[in-house]
């Protein structure tokens, strides 16, 4: 340990400028993040959508749907008012907005393969991954926003008991058993988290542990 130590007390940072002996570049501007909560979102969906997309260009094999968006006020720098569309408008909106989240949730129940009662499959990526597929992109983005690819990590998981119950730990006390030499086959950790079902969130609880991991049967 001392000799990491050493090791760790041998790093320096600093910025880039200053590692080449240059002035510093100007600081960027001040970004005005809207306010957003749960129910904001449902309303002002289309403004949040405005303002997200200046900071995404468009790739090559986004700039038909861009175009598209586009039409109607759609995009960075636009302004599309839901608030001021005829009630007509809103009426031919919203169904197809809660169609599409419907489908969402849909492709996220199906992803992947049941494997002895998880859910197994790849839903993460880089934009070649997607290849212009927007219901896996919206659909990774819901269930797991962030994550790896699966040449980096996999994630199963499960919301059922081995009784096919939903899982409900207000309830239900839980054991999951790995029988001997059987633990998950990895190259470098495994980790089982327990999430909120419906806020995808850790969950609060009085010991504050939300997870079991291998590095922990190391201690």
């Amino acid at each position: 340990m001392d000799n990491v130590i050493k090791v760790q007390n041998g790093y320096k940072v600093r910025t880039l400028s200053s590692y080449l002996n240059q002035s510093p570049p100007p600081p960027p501007l001040a970004i005005e993040f809207p306010k957003i909560d749960k129910e904001l979102i449902k309303t002002n969906f289309f403004e949040y959508l405005d303002f997200a997309l200046q900071f995404a260009p468009a790739e090559a094999n986004e700039a038909q749907i861009r175009a598209q968006l586009a039409r109607i006020g759609i995009g960075a720098g636009k302004t599309f008012a839901f608030k001021d569309l005829s009630l007509e408008d809103k009426a031919e909106i919203v169904p197809g907005m809660k169609e599409g989240d419907r489908k969402v949730d849909e492709a996220a129940a199906g992803n992947g393969k049941d494997i002895n009662g998880w859910r197994v499959g790849s839903l993460f990526g880089d934009s070649a991954f997607f290849n212009g597929d927007w219901l896996k992109r919206a659909t990774a983005a819901k269930v797991g926003i962030y994550g790896n690819d699966a040449a980096e990590a996999m994630y199963p998981y499960t919301r059922s008991d081995g009784d096919e119950q939903t899982l409900d730990g207000n309830r239900h006390n839980y054991t999951l058993t790995f029988a001997a030499g059987q633990l998950p086959p990895v190259n470098a950790f495994w980790s089982v988290t327990m999430y909120d079902g419906k806020t995808q969130f850790l969950i609060e609880n009085p010991i504050n542990r939300y997870l079991i991991n291998s590095p922990m049967l190391l201690r």
